[in-house]
């Protein structure tokens, strides 16, 4: 049998909800940097606030959290998880004691949030596809048919909901087409597009993506403002490159995440593969290696050994920060959320901060993750949020 959670992640993920400030900074981001650890710790603190939420209607059913969690989790692994809950009873770390500890001290009401998409909570355009004539036309079913009708004739653009993205389809034996698509996507939303060679292309928020409905036979050329994952299709007469401002990345076949918004830095991370980056007025290629990163700012480029998950957590649905400065931290909130910053005091933006959260979460319940760290506080004050100490 497969054991996803031992003993000893399970003891450290209840001391990591209930008394955080003691455990040490740096074994804690060590912990954190496994995926397993992460999804643990979020299915643990989901029982104990339904727990507490229970507690509230006067009905305190610990087993019927437990039920909830078991829907989430395999039959094997839970059949494990309630081992463990057996063994450890008699020392205090089953859940069921932690919620019994917490509601036998003071606590505050605990605020019955409903937890939905970050796109679904804050408002926006949605995500708006220009086409080479300067027509904007939104993204949604209601327009899928002046999609379709709008379309050049060499290929088949499918749009759905469900997967939040276009599908280029060449077909067969048409001639090709000279015509640039632009994907804009706001604050507060994410999509993903499958380009003419096959290539797939996921798109964060608050980015602009340009490319052609058709590449042409000696390259593929892109152009990104904003932040992309992209899973190149390989083609070794056709290198694929991806032009943002100030670097050029190129490629034949690989994974990698390019972070592009409109300030002086531009961040592009393999995940596998190889990749070539380049400053446009300089010749020489820098080439980067899986887990490397290559960080380009005020003109020069500079390479380093990376926990790639930093970069690509925002792709597999959640906020991961390691050590990271407040203000970036709370940066890429704001474009997923739709919030501005006020800093009372200028220093709160270089404080460092451990931070994981799901990006189905609703704001309110991120800043009740931020708030209890306990270095500072934060208000939310609408499409504002104010840090204080």
């Amino acid at each position: 049998m497969e054991r996803k959670y031992n003993y000893v992640d399970i003891d450290f993920a209840v001391r990591v909800l209930n008394h955080p400030e003691m455990i040490d900074d740096e074994e804690m981001r060590v912990w954190l940097r496994d995926e397993r650890h992460r999804r643990l710790l979020e299915e643990l603190r989901r029982v104990r606030e339904g727990s507490l939420r229970a507690v509230d209607r006067q009905r305190p059913d610990v087993n019927l959290e437990w039920a909830k969690l078991s829907r989430r989790l395999s039959r094997k692994r839970m059949l494990w998880v309630y081992r463990i809950a057996a063994m450890t009873a008699c020392i205090g770390v089953l859940i069921s004691v932690s919620w019994l500890w917490n509601h036998s001290s003071p606590k505050e009401e605990v605020p019955l949030v409903m937890v939905v998409p970050g796109g679904e909570d804050v408002e926006h355009g949605g995500v708006t596809l220009v086409l080479n004539d300067g027509e904007e036309i939104r993204l949604n079913r209601e327009n899928e048919a002046l999609l379709m009708q709008r379309l050049p004739q060499t290929f088949k653009v499918l749009s759905t909901d469900s997967l939040g993205g276009l599908v280029y389809t060449p077909r067969q034996l048409m001639g090709k087409s000279e015509e640039l698509h632009t994907l804009k996507v706001p604050r507060g939303g994410e999509y993903f597009v499958i380009l003419d060679d096959g290539t797939k292309v996921w798109l964060n928020s608050e980015t602009e993506f340009r490319y052609p409905v058709t590449f042409e036979d000696e390259r593929r050329v892109v152009e990104l403002s904003g932040e992309a994952y992209f899973q190149v299709v390989r083609d070794e007469k056709r290198p694929f490159i991806v032009k943002t401002r100030g670097l050029q990345t190129r490629v034949l076949g690989t994974e990698f995440n390019v972070q592009a918004y409109l300030t002086d830095k531009v961040n592009v991370t393999l995940v596998n593969g190889r990749v070539a980056v380049k400053v446009p007025e300089d010749s020489r290629e820098i080439l980067l290696k899986p887990n490397e990163n290559a960080l380009y700012s005020q003109g020069k480029v500079r390479v380093s050994k990376v926990d790639v998950m930093k970069f690509i957590s925002w792709k597999e649905g959640y906020f991961y920060y390691d050590n990271e400065r407040l203000e970036d931290i709370l940066t890429e909130l704001g474009r997923w959320y739709n919030f501005t910053v006020i800093y009372e005091d200028l220093e709160l933006k270089e404080l460092r901060f451990q931070f994981w959260a799901d990006r189905k979460d609703t704001f309110r319940k991120v800043l009740e993750h931020l708030n209890e760290m306990k270095k500072l506080k934060i208000e939310d004050q609408g499409n504002c949020i104010v840090v204080c100490r």
